[in-house]
Protein backbone atom coordinates (compact mmCIF):
# COMPACT_ATOMS: atom_id res chain seq x y z
CA UNK A 1 0.00 0.00 0.00
CA UNK A 2 3.01 2.42 0.82
CA UNK A 3 4.56 1.41 -2.76
CA UNK A 4 1.47 2.84 -4.17
CA UNK A 5 1.33 6.29 -2.18
CA UNK A 6 5.11 6.58 -2.81
CA UNK A 7 5.14 5.98 -6.80
CA UNK A 8 2.76 9.56 -8.04
CA UNK A 9 5.15 11.08 -5.80
CA UNK A 10 8.10 9.61 -6.96
CA UNK A 11 6.79 10.38 -10.96
CA UNK A 12 5.91 13.56 -9.53
CA UNK A 13 9.54 14.21 -8.77
CA UNK A 14 10.86 12.94 -11.79
CA UNK A 15 8.90 15.26 -13.83
CA UNK A 16 9.63 18.38 -11.72
CA UNK A 17 13.54 17.73 -12.34
CA UNK A 18 13.21 17.04 -15.78
CA UNK A 19 10.97 20.39 -16.14
CA UNK A 20 13.96 22.35 -14.16
CA UNK A 21 16.83 20.72 -16.44
CA UNK A 22 14.37 21.81 -19.76
CA UNK A 23 14.32 25.41 -18.20
CA UNK A 24 17.92 25.66 -17.52
CA UNK A 25 18.79 24.44 -21.25
CA UNK A 26 16.80 27.16 -22.44
CA UNK A 27 17.97 29.29 -20.62
CA UNK A 28 21.47 28.50 -21.94
CA UNK A 29 20.42 28.65 -25.57
CA UNK A 30 19.37 32.19 -25.14
CA UNK A 31 21.97 32.94 -23.77
CA UNK A 32 24.40 31.93 -26.39
CA UNK A 33 21.63 33.27 -29.16
CA UNK A 34 22.38 36.68 -27.79
CA UNK A 35 26.09 35.82 -27.20
CA UNK A 36 25.86 34.84 -31.05
CA UNK A 37 23.40 38.03 -32.16
CA UNK A 38 26.23 40.45 -30.22
CA UNK A 39 29.23 38.79 -31.73
CA UNK A 40 27.54 39.37 -35.59
CA UNK A 41 26.69 43.17 -34.49
CA UNK A 42 30.01 43.59 -33.20
CA UNK A 43 31.58 41.92 -36.37
CA UNK A 44 28.75 44.04 -38.60
CA UNK A 45 30.38 47.29 -37.22
CA UNK A 46 33.88 46.46 -37.43
CA UNK A 47 33.46 45.63 -41.77
CA UNK A 48 31.62 48.81 -41.42
CA UNK A 49 34.46 50.51 -39.92
CA UNK A 50 36.81 48.68 -42.80
CA UNK A 51 34.98 49.52 -45.76
CA UNK A 52 34.81 53.33 -44.66
CA UNK A 53 38.40 53.22 -43.79
CA UNK A 54 39.43 51.54 -47.03
CA UNK A 55 37.22 53.68 -49.51
CA UNK A 56 38.92 56.65 -47.35
CA UNK A 57 42.54 55.68 -48.05
CA UNK A 58 41.68 54.63 -51.52
CA UNK A 59 40.05 58.18 -52.48
CA UNK A 60 42.91 60.03 -50.32
CA UNK A 61 45.62 60.03 -53.16
CA UNK A 62 42.90 61.19 -55.29
CA UNK A 63 41.33 64.02 -53.92
CA UNK A 64 41.11 64.29 -49.75
CA UNK A 65 37.84 66.33 -50.50
CA UNK A 66 36.34 63.61 -52.83
CA UNK A 67 37.21 61.34 -49.35
CA UNK A 68 35.56 63.71 -46.93
CA UNK A 69 32.68 64.31 -49.13
CA UNK A 70 32.03 60.31 -50.02
CA UNK A 71 32.55 59.78 -46.19
CA UNK A 72 29.90 62.13 -45.53
CA UNK A 73 27.48 61.99 -48.48
CA UNK A 74 25.21 59.21 -47.20
CA UNK A 75 25.18 60.72 -43.67
CA UNK A 76 23.85 64.04 -45.42
CA UNK A 77 21.46 62.03 -47.28
CA UNK A 78 19.84 60.05 -44.32
CA UNK A 79 19.67 63.34 -42.30
CA UNK A 80 18.10 65.36 -45.51
CA UNK A 81 15.64 61.93 -45.38
CA UNK A 82 14.89 62.24 -41.85
CA UNK A 83 14.58 65.88 -42.09
CA UNK A 84 11.96 65.53 -45.03
CA UNK A 85 9.90 62.28 -43.26
CA UNK A 86 9.44 64.86 -40.26
CA UNK A 87 7.97 68.07 -42.69
CA UNK A 88 5.77 65.12 -44.23
CA UNK A 89 4.56 63.26 -40.88
CA UNK A 90 4.34 67.27 -39.21
CA UNK A 91 2.37 68.53 -42.56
Amino acid sequence: MKNIARRPLAIGGNRLDLLRVEVQEDRERLLHALLLALCAAVFGLLAGVTLTAAVAVLLWAYSPAAALLTMTGPLRDRSNLSLLESRWISA
